[in-house]
């Protein structure tokens, strides 16, 4: 037999090289794609709900520190913010604790919201995605250089020191508002800032929730609890929050973070935030949620 004559043993070897077993065949390959794609379904929604409750952590954090900054200012000045501050007129309580505490600044978004791109030279209310905008034109007096001051929070506006004459934007009479820190019975249940799209409220027992819970009331007076009830937490995603929802027959979707006069800040559930000591008086026997 010649050497150059190939035996059987050499075309068995041939047709099983590696070479001839090295790629997918399109069957293969569709069904790695099909494992691939339903593993990936079956684990962003974990992750999705992992990062909204990251998030959410996040917002209690920073409401804390809002909070603790408010109370530092009390017990600094011997009452609570005040609605102008005669240093810096136009910039509501922002500017004074901004400009007092600089952490402040670093502190006034909701990791969940997204500031006005460019940011307006005009008052703009938020969403339950967006943040809000408030414009000090420097005006003064004393005359001081503008600012456009954006945020995702509100003060509870019953904490307030009003000074004489001053304005109370309630409608509701002065008898309402704290005053002082000794007047507040609960300080654990009465909230100091929470999520909101405008930068006050006067939240009031028989204030009923907005019907867009997206846009949640804007600017427009009363300033009432609506403010606030929008499902920025513990829900589906801001961007989702009902814009047509019926509050007498449908139970309030989702929550909000808020900061208590006692320095703890928690979530609360949309349907329990009538539950809370908004001011000097309220009476849970007259709420009708």
């Amino acid at each position: 037999m010649s050497k150059n004559t190939p035996t059987s043993s050499g075309h068995q070897h041939a047709h099983n090289s590696p070479s001839s077993r090295a790629a997918f065949t399109l069957i293969e390959l569709l069904v790695v794609i099909a494992i691939i794609a339903i593993l990936a379904a079956m684990l962003l929604p974990a992750l999705s709900k992992a990062k909204m409750r990251a998030q959410q952590l996040k917002c209690i954090s920073n409401l804390k520190q809002l909070t603790l900054s408010g109370i530092m200012y009390a017990n600094d000045t011997g009452g609570f913010i005040g609605y102008s501050d005669p240093n810096l007129p136009g910039s509501l309580w922002m500017g004074t604790l901004v400009n007092l505490y600089s952490k402040v600044d670093a502190v006034r978004l909701c990791p969940v919201t997204k500031e006005p791109t460019p940011l307006p030279t005009v008052n703009t209310a938020g969403n339950c995605e967006t943040a809000w905008a408030w414009y000090d034109n420097g005006s003064g007096p004393p005359a001081h250089p503008a600012k456009t001051y954006s945020g995702s929070y509100a003060i509870n506006g019953w904490l307030y020191r009003l000074a004489p004459g001053q304005t109370d934007w309630s409608g509701r009479g002065s008898s309402y508002y704290f005053g002082k820190d000794s007047a507040i019975r609960n300080s654990s249940q009465t909230p100091f800032f929470m999520d909101c799209e405008w930068v006050d409220l006067w939240p009031w027992e028989t204030d009923p929730p907005n019907t867009d819970l997206y846009n949640a009331g804007g600017t427009a007076n009363p300033p009432t609890i609506g403010r606030c009830v929008m499902p920025r937490h513990g829900w589906k995603n801001p961007a989702a929050a009902p814009r047509n929802f019926t509050p007498t027959t449908q139970v309030l979707p989702g929550s909000i973070d808020m900061g208590m006069v006692d320095g703890h800040a928690e979530n609360v559930k949309l349907q329990k935030l009538w539950r809370y000591d908004w001011h000097l008086n309220w009476n849970m026997a007259i709420v009708n949620r």
